[in-house]
């Protein structure tokens, strides 16, 4: 008796529609059981196969969907599958910008932290720049302290500190830039 009445809910959507926009839960659930593996396959399609990240982005979208059914405006007149593709499409979307410009960030961050120049000066005038370290913020100071005296990589530095990655690339960059502009001014001093 459940099949026929999922049966006879799941392909009377304008009904179903109606239910939700009064309140009815299980209607909502409804179409969320009989859409979901669909959205989740339009979300997989356009971030690739990032399955947890996928369902995510579906939440979001049957959230959408779900606030949405409550406003005038809504399209009742759309079939359901419709207006999800273009819920999923645009979240979708907007995911891939962000995940797009999250990794250039961290590209260029990167890009900072394997400067040769910057490391050679390290390496070379270690002995003054110890002073210098220590006159820095303190994050920064335990950061540069981590990669250049015990010779951690970013990433042990980002885990045995608790911090993102990205953090300790930025803080190795002021760091660096830091410790340049004081080497910079006692050099003109010196050469007074």
């Amino acid at each position: 008796m459940f099949k026929e009445r999922r049966a006879k809910i799941t392909f009377n959507e304008p009904d179903l529609i109606k239910r939700c926009q009064q309140g009815d839960v299980k209607a909502f659930e409804a179409l969320f059981s009989e859409h979901r593996n669909y959205v989740v396959d339009i979300i997989s399609k356009m971030i690739g196969d990032r399955t947890e990240i996928a369902e995510e982005i579906a939440q979001q979208v049957f959230l959408k969907f779900h606030q949405s059914l409550k406003e005038p405006w809504y399209p009742s007149h759309t079939p359901v599958r419709v207006y999800l593709y273009r819920i999923a499409i645009n979240l979708a979307i907007d995911f891939s910008k962000s995940e797009r410009n999250r990794q250039k960030a961290l590209s260029e961050m990167q890009d900072m932290y394997d400067d040769k120049d910057d490391q050679e000066f390290f390496e070379t005038h270690m002995p003054k720049l110890i002073t210098y370290i220590n006159k820095l913020e303190s994050g920064r100071a335990e950061t540069l302290r981590r990669f250049y005296l015990e010779a951690q990589s970013a990433e042990e530095i980002a885990e045995e500190l608790g911090i993102a990655f990205g953090t300790v690339l930025s803080r190795l960059h002021r760091g660096r830039t830091e410790i340049r502009q004081m080497w910079e001014k006692d050099r003109v001093e010196e050469s007074r």
